[in-house]
């Protein structure tokens, strides 16, 4: 009988590309579990803020915001849309509930996706939608498009977008994968458009 002299450059070629399909499979698998694994984590921290938002909300309040907010009819100045969020009971820093004591631990304001320059310039790594918050318009446009965000709770309501997480996947140029604690407690995962700093889906 004949011995086998080794393997051929094809054999080994494709032995390689094999080898390489498997690793390039396996690194998209390991890489996609990671990222599931972390928005999991993300939503459970939300979850945990919406709950202590509501009892902050509901410790605080002068006033109800949901029965205030249906006859708000312009865009107030900084100071009286503060005065109206404070007196319905909305900390204008999320990190305030941790202070307060309605959040132990801190690292529930963490996100091990958020860059590293968010994570050295702030404790809380997910976006705050503060309803007393006033944007100023795009260069060039008119008063009329201001985007005054006691307008947007005022047409959403339970709805609202509270806080949210866009430090996820990316891959779309101009819709970011955001997930969005609402007002209700809810959490979602939605595609975001975040330019001018405003969602919009």
């Amino acid at each position: 009988m004949r011995a086998r002299q080794g393997w051929t450059l094809l054999e080994l070629l494709i032995v390689i590309a094999i080898i390489a399909l498997l690793a390039a499979i396996i690194y998209a698998v390991a890489i996609y579990a990671i990222d599931q694994s972390r928005q999991a984590r993300c939503i459970s921290n939300l979850r945990q803020i919406g709950m202590a938002l509501k009892l902050y909300i509901e410790d605080y309040k002068q006033a109800d915001w949901e029965t205030e907010i249906r006859s708000y009819h312009g865009v107030r100045n900084e100071r009286e849309r503060h005065q109206l969020v404070s007196r319905w009971g909305f900390p204008h820093d999320p990190f305030w509930l941790f202070q307060a004591g309605y959040i132990s631990d801190e690292d529930i304001f963490k996100c091990s996706n958020a860059p590293q320059r968010l994570r050295e310039l702030t404790r809380v790594h997910y976006a705050y939608h503060s309803p007393d918050v006033l944007l100023l318009p795009p260069f060039g446009q008119g008063v009329n498009t201001w985007d005054d965000f006691l307008w947007v709770l005022k047409q959403q309501e339970w709805d609202y977008p509270i806080m949210y997480d866009c430090n996820h996947d990316s891959r779309d140029t101009f819709l970011d994968l955001c997930i969005l604690l609402r007002l209700d407690g809810r959490v979602d995962k939605k595609r975001c458009d975040l330019r001018n700093g405003v969602i919009r889906y």
